[in-house]
């Protein structure tokens, strides 16, 4: 880098000024000081860089965003009730089926055992039901065979006896149904009311998420309490499609993550191009994938277009006026002068030169 310092000179200047001041009492005239005003030189300075010749890159930068395959928004599915118990923190691991969280119950589970152990008791009285009768039945035929004379009077007795044990079996067996029905219809509603009270995980995964101040808060059935996120590979996707011929398949592009623990440079691979209809998504080729969380940032850089072996200046030395390009340039008699360029390729901090300017040529640097 270059400076030169040039002198613009500035005539200094001479004020004189006499001021006679008459006093009335003496009139004495009073002469006063001599006031001398001199501006010292003024100078420019001018950055001044050569023209050279290099390379000309054009990169495009793609924000990106690392997903997991899948996630579970946790919500309780009834409002109103109070949160008993969290049992996991962000950042916990947890297995399918694992409870999270629950809501204050009561005491449902013990009035939940109750009915399960009452309707097993009333199913076998039941069951055993026909049994008895048969046993009954049995007994009053003996009777009539061998302890009465087996008269018509006795048998009218046989019959009504034998009425009445039919009718008394129909009887608790219709309210052993009665009562069965009943009891499984309300432990079917404590059962629907304890898994409401309860939520799980629906895989193997990590925690993301929880509701702050969430244990002793209340339910809400609109309010997502928890996020899990499997523990599978996951992949960074981009919502800027940008011309997926610049991504063959199988070639890696360079990712950075600047950062966070995952921070560092990547290489990823292009992930189902197929579906990039609206998202371009990315697996992880080379660097640790495993130290990447959901929703951790990167950047994708690829080359757009590029110029090799050309004439170039800094990019911040070229200016636009309408359709044409210019550089400022220091003339032979030490001022700034405009010179038009024809330019080439405009890359990210370079610009290709093309006409106008010679290798070594000097222009200013803005």
């Amino acid at each position: 880098m270059i400076h030169r310092k040039f002198l613009k000179p500035v005539a200094a200047l001479l004020f004189a000024a006499t001021v006679i001041s008459v006093l009335p009492a003496c009139s004495k005239q009073k002469e006063d000081e001599l006031i001398a005003v001199d501006a010292a030189d003024n100078t420019i300075n001018y950055e001044l860089v050569p023209t050279q010749r290099g390379d000309v890159v054009k990169t495009k930068k793609l924000s990106c965003v690392y997903k997991k395959n899948e996630e579970q928004e946790v919500y309780f599915p009834v409002s109103g009730k109070l949160v008993d118990r969290v049992y996991v923190r962000e950042g916990d691991s947890v297995k399918k089926g694992d409870l999270l969280a629950e809501l204050s119950s009561g005491n449902l589970s013990r009035e939940i055992e109750r009915l399960e152990y009452q309707i097993k008791k009333n199913t076998l009285l039941s069951g055993y039901a026909d049994e008895e009768q048969n046993i009954d039945l049995q007994v009053a035929w003996l009777d009539y065979l061998y302890g009465t004379g087996q008269s018509s009077a006795d048998k009218e007795r046989l019959d009504k006896r034998l009425e009445n044990l039919n009718k008394s079996t129909q009887s608790k067996k219709e309210s052993y149904a009665d009562t069965l029905e009943f009891d499984r219809k309300k432990l079917a509603q404590l059962k629907k009311e304890y898994s409401e009270s309860r939520i799980y995980a629906a895989f193997d995964g990590t925690v993301k998420f929880i509701e702050d101040h969430l244990e002793g808060s209340t339910s809400n059935i609109e309010t997502r309490v928890m996020t899990i996120i499997d523990n599978e590979e996951g992949y960074f996707e981009t919502s800027e499609v940008y011309n997926p011929d610049l991504f063959p398949e199988g070639v890696p592009v360079n990712m950075t993550i600047s950062v966070g623990t995952a921070k560092g440079d990547y290489t990823l691979i292009p992930l189902d191009r197929d579906g990039w209809d609206k998202t371009m998504k990315f697996s992880v080729f080379t660097g640790d994938a495993d130290s990447i969380t959901a929703d951790t940032r990167g950047e994708i850089k690829i080359s757009e277009a590029s110029s090799e072996n050309v004439l170039y200046v800094p990019k911040r030395c070229v200016y636009q006026a309408e359709d044409k390009y210019y550089v400022y340039i220091v003339n032979e008699d030490g001022f700034r002068e405009v010179l038009y360029v024809e330019t080439g390729l405009f890359g990210d901090d370079r610009v290709e030169i093309t006409g106008g300017l010679n290798e070594g040529d000097m222009v200013i640097k803005r």
